[in-house]
């Protein structure tokens, strides 16, 4: 049973609740788990009051953030074409978006995933994938995701494909090989990241190093 709480204007409430209620059936059926964990979502109206919650100034793509507790902050869904670059049909693909980050926190607990495969699975059971298959082509740089991996290093290229890459890349892998073993490199991380570490791991899982299988996405 989903186990949330929708803060925000009443207005419209009880059909965003229902939409809550359907993401959350949709991405536990496809992660083969129960969203029966707590979790916050908090509606805004204004930009101004969502950029003061998560303590930041945003772009105008920008709608939805969850935090390092889990909460999750999404502008309401009537604000999205006044307040933002999205129309409201995106809503719900940027809730699903939002709530996967919670769903990972269960998954890995205090464990430290890669931003790039965060993101990419983020944008993979949102349905996000097809606007980016849809765009042209694009340069790729050699090992191009060992560059997304940390905070620092997704900030520097976040503006050179890095939501692309990692979208397309991580559709690539679960496509290729299935959820299963995007979930069981997941359950493998530990709490601190060390991509040495990690290209160990993936070659385990996967029967193919980290290098190779993105050189094998780059020439599909």
């Amino acid at each position: 049973m989903s186990n949330f709480t929708l803060q925000g204007p009443k207005r419209g409430l009880n059909v965003i609740k229902k939409e809550v209620e359907k993401a959350l059936a949709d991405l536990g059926g496809q992660l083969h788990i129960p969203a029966d964990f707590p979790i916050v979502i908090r509606l805004h109206e204004s930009r101004a009051n969502y950029e003061k919650r998560i303590g930041m100034k945003t772009p105008p793509w920008h709608v939805g953030n969850t935090s390092a507790d889990g909460s999750i902050d999404i502008l309401h869904p009537n604000s999205f074409e006044k307040q933002s670059s999205h129309p409201k049909s995106d809503f719900i693909k940027i809730l699903k978006h939002e709530l996967w980050h919670a769903f990972a926190k269960k998954i890995v607990g205090a464990a430290a995933i890669p931003v790039w495969l965060n993101e990419g699975i983020a944008m993979y059971v949102a349905g996000q994938v097809d606007q980016y298959k849809n765009q042209r082509g694009y340069y790729i740089e050699e090992n191009y995701v060992a560059k997304l991996s940390t905070e620092y290093g997704w900030s520097v290229y976040a503006n050179h494909d890095a939501y692309k890459h990692a979208c397309l890349f991580t559709s690539f892998l679960i496509e290729k090989y299935s959820f299963e073993k995007i979930l069981g490199l997941l359950r493998s991380l530990n709490k601190n990241y060390y991509h040495p570490q990690f290209e160990e791991k993936f070659k385990e899982i996967f029967g193919i190093s980290l290098s190779e299988a993105e050189r094998n996405f780059a020439n599909q």
